[in-house]
Formats: structure tokens, C-alpha cells, sequence
């Protein structure tokens, strides 16, 4: 199972999914969208409970995720 614990799993796991999603027609700069809407998500539904430390690891989960999958979405 792909677990953050498990970074060549997980790797694998966002690239198939990254390949998945291009041939639902997401593109590279659906991405940024995407963050936007999680993070007001997070900040709204959290309120205070989003603190700068779950903002930051947040940040860093998706700069992976998306690196990933956009990596998979420029592979031929």
C-alpha cells in the first residue's frame, strides 16, 4: 500500500494516477485551481484549527502529489 511512509509506492501510485487523469482531459495548469480550492477548503472547514505548521505540511503533500502526477501527465 502507497503511504507516505512508502515514497517509491506512492511515487508509483500518483504517477498512474497522473496518467489517468490525462486521458480524462486534466491538465498541467488544472493543478493550481485544484490547490487553491483544497486550501480554502482546509482553511474554512479547519478555522483555526489550520495553523501555519498544518498549512506548511499540507503545502509540501501537494507539492509532491502534483509534481508527480504532472510529471506523468508530460510523459509521452
Amino acid at each position: 500500500m502507497a503511504t507516505l511512509r512508502d515514497p517509491a509506492g506512492l511515487s508509483l501510485l500518483l504517477r498512474k494516477l497522473g496518467r489517468m487523469h490525462s486521458g480524462l482531459g486534466v491538465e498541467e495548469r488544472h493543478f493550481d485551481d485544484l490547490r487553491g480550492a483544497l486550501f480554502w477548503t482546509l482553511k474554512t472547514s479547519l478555522g483555526t484549527a489550520f495553523t501555519p505548521s498544518l498549512d506548511r505540511a499540507w503545502a509540501s503533500l501537494y507539492e509532491i502529489m502534483s509534481r508527480e502526477m504532472i510529471a506523468a501527465l508530460r510523459a509521452p
